[in-house]
């Protein structure tokens, strides 16, 4: 049995994490931004502070494709709104696979989880001067596409509102017009599960690895 369960592993898909880099200048700190570590009330804590007007942003190093939303994937962010209107700062996923996109945007009062099509929707009870955890999952099976912030979830959308997008973009950072805005940015990812799709090769490997616990269960009753 121990040798059907290691062997089933090699069959499970693959987590592809996207590392993130700064876009623009080589030196962040030219458009705006600057680490700090040990932010006050996040003792030993590092995070990217947004302080800008002008258009600057971070994004997978290897460019997104279609491949990357074939199947179920998620995007994550944790950060803390410090000042700036609306939409100034916001984490957002071009989906060109299904031509459509989404993001999260925040202001003093409220964050909010942006369609296109649908505008701004309020995430309840998400008070953006702390910081916290905002993710979207989307599960490829059902085409849910699950909003949560901490952990619990705010809303679970059937689908994507239509949107012209040919582009596979994820980014985060300003959002490229003149008012300022500033952010505690301390994390942020895309990670995609494509779908399982077996090479040639792989369904020989299951046959020959079958036949051989078929055979290894056979000596073992004899």
């Amino acid at each position: 049995m121990r040798y059907m369960i290691c062997f089933l592993f090699l069959f499970l898909p693959a987590v592809a994490a996207a590392e993130i880099v700064h876009v623009g200048a080589n030196n962040p700190a030219d458009e705006g931004w600057y680490l700090s570590m040990g932010v006050p009330g996040y003792a030993g804590d590092g995070c990217w502070i947004t302080e800008t007007s002008g258009y600057s942003k971070w994004q997978p190093s290897v460019p997104l494709s279609a491949a990357d939303f074939a199947g179920d994937w998620f995007l994550i962010a944790d950060v803390r709104w410090l000042a700036g209107p609306k939409g100034e700062s916001r984490v957002t996923l071009f989906d060109g696979y299904h031509g459509k996109s989404a993001s999260f945007t925040w202001d003093d009062t409220n964050a909010y989880f942006y369609q296109a099509g649908t505008g701004d929707t309020i995430l309840p009870g998400v008070d953006p001067t702390l910081r916290h955890e905002y993710r979207v999952d989307y599960t490829a099976a059902d085409s849910l596409m699950t909003i949560s912030v901490d952990g619990v979830s705010k809303m679970v959308l059937e689908e994507y509102q239509q949107n012209d997008v040919s582009a596979y973009l994820f980014y985060w950072g300003d959002n490229n017009s003149q008012a300022y805005s500033k952010m505690e940015w301390y994390g942020v990812g895309f990670n995609a599960t494509p779908a399982a799709i077996p090479e040639p090769t792989a369904f020989v490997l299951l046959a020959i690895a079958l036949v051989g616990i078929v055979a290894y269960a056979w000596r073992r009753s004899r």
